[in-house]
């Protein structure tokens, strides 16, 4: 007879890790509330006396290695029943589930623990999935006893376990062959660049992955990456295992795959969602809503007009859009077509600026655009109106760059207003035609060099408007403030606050720019003059004279 020997296995409750048992595995049964039962006669005179009273783990009988499932159903133990038997059966149920590695599979969760968590699969099955791969940032579980969660089937050795990242331990070719086969994601660590893409270390293996294969969009910096622990599905394995490439890109396209097909259920015109800017162009911004992406039209990227989508928008940029349309594709969801709206989850300017807008009344604005017809003029963020080319002049002008340039601030005179299609028609004629001699308002007259005062009444970018004593508005333009260069204006100036300055410029149209410097420099040269004169006119004498006046 062979020798007897303790064999330790470890108590969960309801589960019993088993793993730890040397070949050949046995069934177990222990005793707790019950007498133990006389024990047969043994020529081992340790067994036949235990040290202290404590539960007894005997074994029962020996049998061929059965590939036992770590997580398999609850089982009560006590001495009824066979637990040989229990496991076989427990066994049985594992193989009747049509399960295969690298099968996505969706359960409940049943028990959650330090190490593991454990989900319900199918009819008396569990799996097991590593918990820290459900801490948050602050290393808290996000997931609890009965949410379901969809994960990978990534062994089936002693139990299926589960896992939503690559699995590193796949070191050998066998392993990464079987992910190979069953489409299963792989986790690599991009260790260097090389020509034409990157070299990933899976394990003990070393793997190609293409620059164009890394991400799903172009990849402006390689290095970024650089250090990175990313999941791969693997496209080729060769050489049993020495040539090795995979794919990043083919592992994202299948989670939005996952996910579109999950999110367009839920989508509706009219929503709003969180998304990213993945991609800029000419004509939009492409957004991304987690899992659908779809475009943002240029003409919906601002209430006002904009150069280039680039000046509003930026890859990685976080923006809120509502969607303006869908198209659904039942069969491939994630290339069902979405188009989205950045301007309307923003006030509408119209409804904020629009009671200020008001016929025969002059205002302050920037040429922002110039066409054959005539001129754009921004009179606020996202209101433009336009001065026709028969309102730019007096006599004829040709085209409207011959009288203004893109930049210019101008005072214009509303001509009329449509607020149902949110129309403003200008007048540069009517509100800063050239005066005619004779014409001149009394009092109101400027020349260049003229020492004036005004209220701020508007900040922009580029300089302050004035609001001069006489009644008319000038410029003072971002250089002649005296602030250093890029310093934002918002915070020196404030509406309503008094400024000192100087005529620098009236133009044809009877423009006003202003400086601050040059009043500054002007009066320090009138206080030196003024010094100076009083010197000369007092006089200081000869020296003689000084010397007698202090005797």
């Amino acid at each position: 007879m062979t020798d007897e020997k303790n064999i330790k296995a470890q108590d969960t409750g309801k589960r019993i890790d088993v793993s730890g048992l040397n070949q050949p595995k046995t069934a177990m049964r222990r005793s707790f509330d019950k007498p133990a039962r006389p024990k047969r006669e043994t020529k081992n005179p340790e067994e036949a006396a235990p040290a202290e009273p404590k539960p007894t783990i005997r074994r029962e009988e020996t049998r061929e290695p059965v590939a036992t499932p770590l997580f398999a159903e609850s089982v009560e133990f006590d001495d009824s029943g066979d637990f040989s038997a229990m496991l076989l059966e427990s066994e049985k149920a594992t193989q009747n589930v049509s399960i295969k590695i690298g099968e996505k599979v969706t359960g409940k969760v049943v028990h959650v623990g330090l190490e593991n968590i454990f989900v319900a699969i199918g009819p008396k099955i569990e799996a097991a999935i590593a918990t820290r791969e459900f801490l948050d940032q602050d290393g808290a579980v996000k997931v609890s006893v009965g949410d379901n969660i969809s994960s990978y089937v990534v062994s089936m050795s002693g139990g299926v376990t589960l896992s939503n990242n690559a699995v590193q331990s796949f070191a050998d070719a066998e392993m990464l062959s079987q992910a190979h086969a069953q489409g299963l994601p792989v986790e690599g660590k991009v260790s260097a660049i090389n020509k034409g893409g990157f070299d990933i270390q899976i394990g003990g293996k070393r793997a190609f992955c293409p620059i164009s294969k890394i991400d799903k969009r172009f990849v402006e910096d390689a290095e970024a990456y650089l250090g990175k622990t990313l999941p791969f599905l693997i496209e080729r394995i060769e050489e049993g295992g020495k040539n090795i490439v995979v794919s990043r890109r083919a592992f994202l396209e299948r989670q939005d795959k996952d996910s579109a097909s999950q999110l367009i259920k839920t989508l509706d015109v009219g929503q709003t969602h969180e998304g990213t800017i993945t991609r800029v162009a000419d004509f939009g911004a492409f957004v991304d809503i987690g899992g659908m992406e779809g475009l943002i039209p240029r003409s919906e990227v601002s209430h006002g007009r904009i150069d280039k989508v680039s000046d509003a928008l930026s890859p990685n940029d976080r923006v809120t859009v509502q969607i303006l349309s869908l198209e659904v594709n039942p069969e491939q969801p994630e290339r069902s077509k979405v188009s989205f709206s950045l301007k309307k989850t923003k006030p509408d300017p119209y409804t904020l600026h629009f009671d200020k807008i008001i016929a025969g009344q002059t205002l302050e604005g920037r040429v922002v655009r110039l066409e054959s017809f005539g001129a754009f003029v921004q009179l606020f963020e996202g209101i433009d109106g336009l001065i026709h080319i028969s309102e730019l002049a007096e006599s004829r002008v040709a085209h409207p760059k011959d009288v203004l340039s893109i930049g210019d601030p101008v005072s214009v005179r509303v001509v009329s207003v449509d607020p149902v299609e949110k129309r403003v028609s200008l007048s540069l004629r009517e509100a800063v035609a050239k005066k005619k001699p004779g014409h001149e308002d009394v009092g109101t007259a400027l020349a260049r060099g003229q020492k004036v005062s005004g209220v701020v009444s508007r900040i922009e970018r580029y300089g302050v408007f004035l609001e001069l004593e006489n009644g008319k508005t000038a410029l003072l333009p971002h250089t002649e403030t005296g602030l250093p260069k890029g310093a934002e204006l918002a915070r020196a100036f404030n509406i309503g606050d008094k400024v000192e300055a100087l005529v620098i410029e009236i133009d044809a149209q009877n423009r006003i720019r202003v400086s601050s410097i040059a009043r500054k420099t002007m009066e320090e040269r009138d206080t030196y003059l003024e010094f100076q004169a009083k010197g000369k006119k007092a006089g200081f004498g000869t020296f003689a004279d000084l010397f007698k006046k202090g005797s």
